[in-house]
């Protein structure tokens, strides 16, 4: 029986009185900000000089890309987040796939696999800078100093030392999303491939890795975009040197707003860094689309051709 056009009235407004609070307290916690951002990033204003503030235009834009700073800033943001996401995603799907053997303790292996996603960042980049990467005692100067490695790779290698932090912290989290997926393969489709006499290489290269291209996108894009973002090992590791060689985006705006108060300066890196962000979940969120396509239009011939 079809709800009378006034009482369906009032239920929509009684939906909407009970999410009005939470939009408010949306658009105070996020787009408020956002929108002060945004204003500021054209904003010529120091917080030395306080009182003093004027519209700027583009001004903050062209200065922060001509300083000499900002530029490797990008550069090294992108080349950290690459590097990183590449190797997660293959850390991630090898360990997937051990993880989904049969063995014993494997409850055990899945639980403790999430452990460094759960430690804070801080946290784990003081455990990498004092445990692993101490000149004199550290782990990395006694495993491999002998085989040659620098002894104080923070300060011959910064970039490659964050990013080895950021691997570890991120390489869990799509352990865990490529596994899920991998067990909602049916079963039948890999003992087909074994009939079939498919070895295991071939028949995770070619029937099992191609079914997990969706979950293996989304823990790229997830990865990237929070690493995009990473501030607490350079602050604690590096502080962005030596030099520029370990500036990211995120520690220039740090530096900017609250070492030289720059504040316009500040906010158009972090206009910036949005953008760039963006484009990322963009491109993500594209080619999850297009492999979905994909996917569905193989599962589709199967049927066909089954029914045939």
């Amino acid at each position: 029986m079809a709800m009378p056009a006034a009482k369906r009235q009032r239920r929509s407004r009684s939906l909407a009185l009970l999410i009005l609070p939470a939009l408010v307290i949306q658009f105070v916690l996020a787009e408020v900000p956002f929108l002060v951002t945004l204003w500021l990033a054209f904003q010529r204003w120091n917080f030395q000089f306080f009182p003093n503030r004027q519209f700027t235009g583009f001004g903050n834009f062209r200065t922060i890309f001509g300083d000499g700073t900002f530029v490797p800033a990008v550069v090294n943001t992108f080349e950290m987040v690459a590097v990183s996401v590449a190797l997660v995603v293959v850390i991630g799907t090898l360990a997937a796939k051990v993880l989904n053997f049969e063995f014993v303790g494997r409850g055990v292996a899945r639980t403790l696999v999430m452990t460094p996603f759960f430690i804070p960042s801080a946290a784990l980049a003081y455990a990498f800078n004092d445990i692993i990467y101490r000149p004199a005692s550290g782990l990395w100067t006694y495993f491999l100093g002998p085989l040659g490695a620098p002894t104080s790779p923070t300060s011959s290698h910064p970039l490659m030392s964050i990013t080895l932090v950021e691997i570890w912290q991120w390489a869990p989290l799509a352990t865990v999303i490529i596994l899920a997926s991998m067990q909602a393969i049916p079963r039948d489709i890999m003992e087909a491939a074994q009939i079939d006499g498919a070895s295991r290489l071939r028949t995770f290269w070619r029937v099992e890795l191609p079914l997990l291209r969706r979950s293996i996108l989304v823990g790229a894009a997830i990865s990237a975009i929070f690493i995009f973002q990473t501030f607490d090992a350079v602050q604690i590791m590096t502080q962005g040197g030596p030099g520029n060689e370990s500036m990211t985006i995120a520690y220039y705006i740090y530096r900017e707003v609250f070492q030289n108060f720059d504040v316009g300066g500040g906010e158009a890196a972090g206009l910036v860094m949005l953008l760039f962000v963006i484009v990322v979940g963009l491109i993500g969120g594209i080619a999850f689309r297009v492999l979905r396509s994909d996917l569905n239009r193989a599962q589709g011939q199967r049927v066909t051709e089954a029914g045939e």
